[in-house]
């Protein structure tokens, strides 16, 4: 009996770690307007850029508002940032966006630009293995933070 334990113990180790982890998923929720879920622990290319998966859900929206994301270090420099919603109200084009969907935010291994319009750039600071802020703003008055890792 006990020689049959161990083997079925045994060959549930090794199947059990076979199964490939999944990322934890974080929720930041900026109050009842916004609720963002993303990856906890993202793996960084070596070299170049890549794009960070978000899914957001949209819920009571001040009547004249945008709410956005971004990744800061530690002195609050930006490593990636875009506008993910817009209410009817804001949007000067008339679009209506989306109240549930997905985004993705581009984060570089070197600095980059990114062309605004205009003649205008942002410019962004590469990013490196380390954990960042992420910042969730609900325009005009709500703010929230949470983190991500960069491995």
């Amino acid at each position: 009996m006990k020689k049959l334990l161990c083997i079925v113990f045994a060959a549930s180790f090794l199947f059990s770690s076979q199964i490939p982890a999944t990322a934890a998923t974080k929720t930041l929720k900026g109050e009842k307007a916004v609720t963002i879920s993303f990856a906890d622990v993202v793996t960084l290319k070596k070299s170049g850029c890549q794009n960070v998966p978000f899914k957001y859900t949209v819920g009571k929206m001040p009547t004249i508002a945008f709410a956005s994301l971004a990744i800061l270090d530690d002195s609050d420099a930006v490593l990636g940032s875009t506008v993910f919603y817009k209410t009817p109200s804001f949007s000067s084009d008339g679009k209506v966006w989306k109240k549930t969907g997905t985004f993705n935010l581009k984060v570089c291994r070197s600095d980059w630009s990114e062309d605004i319009g205009d003649g205008e750039f942002q410019d962004y600071l590469g990013v490196n293995k380390g954990s960042y802020q992420i910042y969730l703003l609900v325009c005009p008055s709500i703010e929230e933070y949470a983190t991500i890792t960069f491995k």
